[in-house]
């Protein structure tokens, strides 16, 4: 085997499944590696030469009836990240989602301990051109990541981050600015 891996049919199909999945809605030049779990039922736009890496830790992207996800050229999913999407998320040109970044436009309970069934309202999420988002960073609805931004590892990210910043903590805050 000269020290390469097997790969199933079962992995193959998965592959072609998601590549299928994206035909109508993703550019040229994209490459998927792995199995990521696609589940595209709202409006969703993917850019060219959209890099989706699940070979090791799934990525899952999931667009609910009537929501819109928009993701822009160049953008990189790193393995075990996760897009959910009940409104609207827009991912610019040249991003890169780190590994097991968590992105979601609704917490899916509210916070009162009698309410905790319903859904709360969603709110939509921008992440701006040129974004770094650090591995293990969640971020949450109503979220708007700025130009040029690079938000640090295991941060959450619940407000506007500003153009070129770096910012990092929970609740993210910013650091530094360029």
């Amino acid at each position: 085997m000269s020290g390469h891996l097997r790969t199933t049919w079962s992995e193959l199909a998965a592959s072609w499944r998601a590549r299928w999945r994206l035909r109508d809605v993703a550019g040229e030049g994209g490459r998927i590696r792995g199995r990521p779990r696609l589940a595209l039922n709202g409006t969703t736009t993917i850019g060219d030469r959209v890099r989706i890496d699940a070979d090791v830790a799934r990525v899952e992207i999931e667009v609910a009836p009537g929501a819109t996800l928009s993701v822009g050229d160049d953008v990189h999913f790193e393995q075990g990240s996760a897009v959910g999407v009940t409104a609207s998320v827009t991912i610019g040109d040249r991003c890169r989602i780190g590994r097991h970044v968590n992105v979601m436009d609704n917490g899916f309970h509210r916070l009162e301990p009698d309410r905790r069934l319903e859904h709360p309202p969603s709110v939509p999420i921008v992440i701006h051109d040129d974004v770094i988002i650090g591995p293990m960073t969640v971020v949450l609805p109503g979220a708007e990541i700025g130009e040029g931004s690079v938000i640090g590892p295991r941060s959450v990210v619940t407000g506007a981050i500003p153009a070129r910043s770096y910012a990092e903590g929970a609740p993210a805050t910013v650091t530094r600015s360029t």
